[in-house]
């Protein structure tokens, strides 16, 4: 069977999960189990069409289960009014079942039986434009995981040092620029008023708005501003597949994918202008272990600063 459009997908959660586990410092962690838990999301999501054909396949096997288990236990008339019967057929239905799944030669493999189906339903044309719309959904959610531990992992580290961190990222705040009552010189009076006249641990937050988290050079700078040319947030954030991921997230969420000079240019995609980029399993799995293992570096950069530089 010819290969479908949503073959190869591989999430790597275990990544993820092991990296919300590894982190140290207090700040850092719900950040990173946050991270791990919309990895998962993306799994599920990626999941879902083969999932619900196992769930589909398993319960055409468990009719048979359950035929073959009423007529060995000799309950088909006792079933609907007893309770025994219906416990010993239930039991006799769950012996069937796992000595199906311990026999090499059974034909009770549901996963492979759903996969297969799902290959033969993917060759219907119709189903294109479903398929890729749960591709375009998952790069999309690829880059957000990754964006949102990117910022939430910078104003942690801003609010929990405020000293270190935050009054660097404030001496590089454009000169005349202001919002939310900041500038590179000054706080108004009414900003230090609504948080009780003590931004100690706010800094963070109130500074987050003045830098660029959408964009891959544009958390570069924001962790430059505040940690300045360390390696390990720069090693994170120099791959340059992580900025095919940004570039490909802007074309589906901003031109619903289909391919324009911008996207030519940012990477170099064969695929004529005016055309819906193709995605499949493969790619838009590689794309999001971009954003996944960028993430994963990135917060544990974060956690080995905090840890060694304390409050």
């Amino acid at each position: 069977m010819a290969e479908s459009i949503l073959d190869g997908i591989a999430i790597d959660v275990e990544l993820a999960a092991a990296t919300a586990k590894s982190v140290q410092t207090l700040v850092v962690q719900p950040i990173a189990l946050t991270f791990a838990r919309s990895v998962d999301d993306l799994m599920n999501l990626l999941s879902l069409p083969l999932v619900l054909l196992t769930v589909g396949v398993s319960e055409a096997h468990r009719l048979v289960f359950f035929t073959q288990a009423l007529v060995r236990t000799r309950n088909a008339t006792r079933w609907a009014d007893s309770p025994d019967a219906r416990a010993e057929v239930q039991a006799e239905v769950r012996r069937l079942a796992e000595e199906a799944r311990q026999d090499p030669e059974s034909k009770f493999k549901p996963v492979d039986d759903a996969h297969a189906q799902l290959g033969h339903l993917l060759e219907h044309h119709q189903l294109d434009a479903p398929a890729r719309a749960l591709l375009f959904a998952a790069v999309a959610l690829a880059w957000a995981s990754f964006e949102c531990a990117a910022k939430d992992a910078w104003i942690a580290a801003l609010n929990s040092r405020p000293l270190q961190l935050a009054q660097s990222a404030f001496g590089s705040l454009p000169e005349g620029a202001s919002a939310e009552g900041i500038s590179g010189r000054q706080i108004g009076v009414g900003l230090l008023a609504r948080y009780g006249f003590d931004l100690r641990d706010k800094l963070g937050t109130l500074l987050a708005p003045k830098f660029d988290f959408t964009s891959v050079s544009g958390i570069r700078g924001a962790y430059s501003a505040a940690f300045g040319k360390q390696a390990d947030h720069e090693i994170a954030l120099t791959d340059p597949p992580l900025g095919l991921l940004e570039a490909t997230r802007h074309l589906i969420v901003h031109r619903a994918g289909l391919v324009d000079e911008e996207y030519h240019r940012r990477t170099g995609d064969a695929t004529p202008i005016g055309q819906v980029l193709q995605l499949n399993g493969f790619v838009v799995s590689n794309l999001a272990n971009v954003g996944v293992s960028a993430g994963c570096k990135l917060l544990h950069a974060v956690d080995r600063w905090l840890t060694s530089h304390p409050a």
